[in-house]
């Protein structure tokens, strides 16, 4: 969002879309926070453009055959709400 390197090229293609669909993966395999690489995302796109943050989003959950902890998938249900 701050008009340098790939992110900014991606976010230029992104304005260009009509909806959002977000993949994002609620397995612990990664060892990351579904809900906070959720928001990460948000924040940077109400940081490039207001327009872009308002864009209506699908948020999908993948890797569910490897959810070990169904609050993962709770949680990141009632963020994307």
């Amino acid at each position: 969002s701050e008009g340098a390197g790939l992110g900014d090229r991606f976010l230029r293609h992104v304005e260009r879309t009509k909806l959002i669909l977000h993949l994002v993966d609620v397995s612990s395999i990664s060892g990351r926070d579904s809900v906070e690489d959720y928001k990460i995302i948000n924040r940077e796109l109400a940081a490039y453009s207001e327009d872009l943050a308002e864009k209506q989003q699908i948020v999908v959950a993948t890797k569910l055959d490897a959810l070990d902890e169904p609050d993962r998938l709770e949680n990141l249900r009632e963020v994307a709400k």
